[in-house]
């Protein structure tokens, strides 16, 4: 098993009960998988350092989960299918970078 980090960019345009819809349907996508969610981590609402398609900003939310490694393809390609996801990337981490926070 290992540890990743996957992080994802919502549109800012979401209302609270939408951007947690959006965030429980990638946690249920991971856990129905077989994956276990190890933490998670809500940025926020963050400025964009770039245009990405109309989007200046966009909520940040980072989840943290131990899986095989053959998941990450097949989660990739289920959270592609929501419109409301700008962008999103799931990495590879090692099990001491679990507890890190990056608070703004």
């Amino acid at each position: 098993m290992q540890y990743y980090e996957t992080i994802l960019l919502l549109s800012p345009e979401l209302g609270e009960t939408d951007l947690e819809t959006q965030i429980n349907g990638a946690k249920e996508t991971l856990t129905n998988s077989g994956a276990e969610i190890v933490n998670e981590l809500s940025w926020g609402k963050k400025k964009l350092a770039y245009t990405v398609g109309s989007f200046n900003s966009a909520h940040f939310h980072i989840i943290r989960s131990k899986s095989s490694s053959n998941l990450v393809p097949e989660l990739e390609t289920r959270i592609r299918i929501t419109d409301d996801l700008i962008r999103q990337m799931t990495v590879k981490i090692n099990e001491n970078e679990l507890e890190r926070n990056f608070e703004f």
